[in-house]
């Protein structure tokens, strides 16, 4: 009988180690993503003079000759600190610490606090997946309770003794005790940002004169605009760990794309080529791109980009024009560079009836809604193009073409139409923005979602651009 209840118990307590979890935390170390993705490992996340500090705090109880073992991943390399084997270590009780010297090449440390509880018999090594781990066991006298905290810091000796940490990195704490699981837990050591980004600071947002459509129109005045400006600024954070040197390395494309119509705009595709590299402005952290903007006749050295009309071309009418940064080269070391920074550039509209309704859901198997565009105009034809951005995911959608209103008509457009126009196969929820080319005052509309509950009026704006 005196067996059978002692069976239960070690079942039991068997049955508890591995129900816990340990809770264990870390400062992440912030490195960056590009020099991760440019190989500079050895320079990347060396903790030298910014020691690694671990925070463990202990759900289970764990009895004295426990084993606790911290594997790191493959991103960690620690060959620097040369290899430990069951080392004693030295405890300094008045202080609450032990420490484990690694010669010239560094120092591990434990901080137990108020704990009563210490660490010896100190391994560090790798294992058969080449991860390195560090063992200690709890020493004997005091276990260490539940609830117990205890800090590991690992320090190296200077910059090339240091740990080296290639990318986004964890550490994983396991228990053991008579080869039963205690409990166990991982953290996010390290993490990977971008130390570059890239931000349109003025979009284009010209208004074009919809009779020749050559020149922007000016809201206050009136007068004749022939260009539009857009201003871009580009960070490089190079106080991130490992961050890459740009200065001088590569160049950089910053290509604009939107649905031109169908104006002969080629020229616009690739707007702008930094092909005289970077350079770096250390002070405040920014790019600039040098180089001439050819094929809108201005420079952008300083981060601005002029459209320039003339009276040969024509000015596309675009939905939506987006920016793409692609930083080329070849760098000092790894591969090439290639790295993409997107950003929204603005968007041109005729000055005609700009209308935009706020709500429209389209593909919904309850709800129905259109719009009743009327033209009071007994002399012009309108025509009605469209752009849209979904509530639900932020995409924004090209300008698309959904036809005439002719003189004294009405014309209906449903939300099935606007659907099978920006190519929305799914249910969403859009906000939609017409651009009708006629007289504010000529043109008006009607907007209703209908359900099974009866017919709603949705409220919308009418904008009058041209003075008209």
């Amino acid at each position: 009988m005196k067996l059978f209840k002692k069976a239960l118990v070690a079942s039991a307590i068997v049955g508890a180690f591995s129900a816990h979890a340990v809770n264990v935390s870390s400062d992440k170390i912030q490195l960056s993503k590009e020099g991760a993705a440019l190989g500079l490992s050895a320079e990347l996340g060396t903790v030298a003079t910014n020691d690694l500090v671990l925070d463990f705090v202990v759900e289970a109880d764990t009895p004295a000759s426990s084993i606790i073992t911290l594997t790191f991943d493959e991103s960690v390399d620690m060959a620097n600190l040369g290899t430990l084997d069951s080392v004693s270590v030295t405890q300094d009780v008045t202080n609450g610490t032990g420490t484990v010297d690694l010669a010239a090449n560094g120092t591990i440390e434990f901080d137990y606090g108020t704990g009563s509880f210490t660490f010896d018999d100190v391994t560090l090594d790798q294992n058969e997946s080449n991860q390195y781990y560090i063992s200690f066991e709890v020493n004997l006298g005091n276990p260490l309770v539940a609830n117990s905290a205890f800090r590991v810091t690992v320090s190296g000796q200077d910059a090339n003794t240091g740990i080296e940490i290639g990318g986004a990195a964890e550490v994983c704490y396991n228990s053991v005790y008579n080869n039963n699981a205690i409990e166990q837990g991982c953290a996010t050591i390290s993490e990977e940002v971008s130390q570059l980004a890239f931000e349109i600071t003025k979009e284009w947002d010209g208004v074009i004169e919809r009779v020749d459509q050559i020149v922007f129109v000016d809201d206050f005045d009136n007068s004749d605009n022939t260009n539009d400006t857009l201003m871009f600024t580009i960070m490089n954070d190079q106080t991130i760990t490992g961050a890459y040197d740009f200065e001088g390395a590569g160049s950089a494309d910053l290509v604009f794309e939107a649905n031109w119509g169908e104006a002969d705009v080629a020229e616009f595709t690739e707007t702008y080529t930094g092909s005289s590299g970077l350079t770096l402005d250390n002070t405040n952290g920014l790019l600039t791109l040098a180089g001439t903007n050819a094929n809108t006749g201005s420079t952008a050295a300083e981060g601005d980009i002029v459209f320039l009309s003339d009276a040969n071309t024509m000015i596309p009418v675009t939905g939506s024009i987006d920016a793409t940064l692609t930083f080329t080269g070849t760098p000092v070391v790894g591969d090439d560079i290639d790295f993409v920074l997107e950003d929204y550039a603005g968007m041109w509209t005729l000055d005609a009836t700009v209308l935009n309704v706020p709500y429209i859901p389209v593909n919904n198997a309850t709800v129905q809604t259109a719009i009743h565009f009327v033209n009071e105009s007994s002399a012009t034809t309108g025509n009605i193009r469209a752009t849209a951005v979904s509530l639900d995911t932020n995409e924004r959608f090209a300008s698309v073409d959904l036809g005439d209103i002719g003189e004294n008509t009405m014309k209906k457009v449903s939300h099935a139409a606007l659907a099978t126009a920006f190519g929305i196969t799914d249910a969403t929820k859009l906000s939609v923005t017409f651009n009708i080319d006629g007289d504010a005052e000529d043109i008006n509309a009607f907007v209703y979602s209908q359900n099974d509950k009866g017919r709603t009026t949705v409220a919308h704006s009418q904008h009058k651009v041209d003075g008209k």
